[in-house]
């Protein structure tokens, strides 16, 4: 049994973040398989409210809350102040702490709406890995988008030929040292890999 670790860096949006939650929790094959990671800076007080309340309550699945308080690694580009690098300053040291076999980001606005997702992600990716024993592996998942104006448009008819929600092996992200690379510290860096 294969754990998947997902992660999300949210901000100010606590509806979406827990409408996330929802569907990782209602589409999920078993709980014990998933745990998310959720980055937020320490001066987000609507977050802040959404994991008071997960760690209140409690979740069928573990849900890790990973607040950012430095000032960030990154620079300005035209300021030269400190500013967070998302993949250097959350999403790396996140990557490091979890227990998953699989590391899969996600944006807080997205909702998994298959259920057992678990169960064909392992599948598909353990068939992938059978023949491969280095074990290494960086995946695209079927994205669906549903955009106002078009309904709901698949990655293929948007012409967006990479993978928006990367999803990769324990053993990839030890080789590489990193989930995303940190030069490309905001979104769009999925499309480098």
């Amino acid at each position: 049994m294969k754990k998947i670790s997902i992660f999300t860096i949210t901000r100010g949006r606590p509806k979406l973040l827990q409408s996330l939650i929802d569907s990782i929790i209602d589409n999920v094959s078993d709980v014990s398989k998933v745990e998310l990671w959720v980055g937020w800076d320490e001066d987000d007080t609507e977050t802040e409210s959404v994991m008071e309340l997960v760690e209140k309550n409690g979740s069928p699945i573990d849900i890790y809350s990973y607040k950012n308080s430095g000032e960030g690694t990154g620079v300005c580009h035209t300021c030269d102040d400190p500013v967070l690098n998302r993949h250097a300053d959350m999403l790396t040291p996140m990557s490091q702490e979890s227990n998953g076999d699989y590391l899969w980001v996600l944006n807080d606005d997205v909702t998994i709406q298959t259920a057992n997702f678990d169960l064909y992600l392992e599948d598909f990716i353990e068939h992938y890995l059978s023949d491969k024993p280095d074990r290494i592996a960086y995946c695209q998942t079927h994205e669906i988008f549903r955009l106002p104006d078009r309904g709901k448009v698949e990655r293929d008819r948007l012409k967006a030929h990479y993978s928006c929600y990367p999803l990769i092996t324990r053993e990839l992200f030890n080789a590489l040292g990193f989930f995303l690379p940190h030069e490309l510290p905001q979104s769009g860096s999925d499309m480098m890999m």
